[in-house]
């Protein structure tokens, strides 16, 4: 019987924010046979539905996150946070690293490679969202250019930082992932390059 009263309690909650979030006020107000502190356990209690944005103000689940005050410091994977930023439209890598200040700029770049069913590349140097700003590419094509631009092919820093950005790994293994790779120009690279770290025998990005 409990489990079928906290059930009801949450339906009704979900059917007055399933427009826009609301404050517990508005939710008390709106459930008045029901006191706030019945209300607050169940939003508690069903986090898979409901999302506390700030203190006082409840949103839905996987509708709302880029509402929460402070989301750049709660601990979400680079990629959600990057998915907040293009929340409402495109933007720079440059307005992404102003954006996201704390966050490496390899990070960034490699984040939006990783995740191709969520970004897409507008221009060189433009992220939209994958099926939402498709047909915005033409908007950064450049006028009168006639012949057909080039593929620019990623650089072997590129490849590696792609290979690391899950985790650390050994020479071995970020041979198997680069095959096409010369041995010699690999190491070359992460010896060289100030964004690898050796720790232990694993390489692994300075983030």
């Amino acid at each position: 019987m409990k489990k079928g009263l906290v059930m009801k309690i949450s339906e009704r909650i979900l059917s007055e924010i399933k427009d826009e979030p609301k404050t517990t006020k508005q939710l008390r107000h709106a459930i008045a046979d029901k006191d706030l502190r019945c209300i607050a356990a169940t939003i508690s209690n069903n986090q898979n539905l409901f999302l506390r944005l700030d203190k006082g103000f409840i949103g839905l689940k996987n509708r709302d996150e880029h509402l929460v005050k402070e989301w750049k410091k709660k601990g979400l994977p680079l990629y959600k946070k990057m998915v907040n930023c293009l929340q409402e439209n495109p933007k720079t890598l440059k307005e992404l690293y102003a954006m996201l200040p704390d966050e490496k700029h390899v990070s960034i770049r490699a984040n939006a490679t990783l995740y191709p069913y969520l970004f897409i590349r507008l221009a060189r140097e433009v992220i939209g969202r994958k099926n939402r700003d498709e047909y915005l590419a033409e908007r950064y094509v450049k006028p009168y250019i006639r012949k057909e631009r080039k593929i620019k092919r990623q650089t072997v820093t590129e490849l590696i930082e792609i290979v690391l950005v899950d985790g650390p790994k050994t020479i071995n293994q970020i041979r198997r992932l680069l095959p096409h790779v010369n041995y010699n120009l690999l190491t070359c690279k992460l010896s060289l390059g100030e964004q690898f770290i050796n720790d232990g025998g694993k390489w692994k990005l300075n983030i």
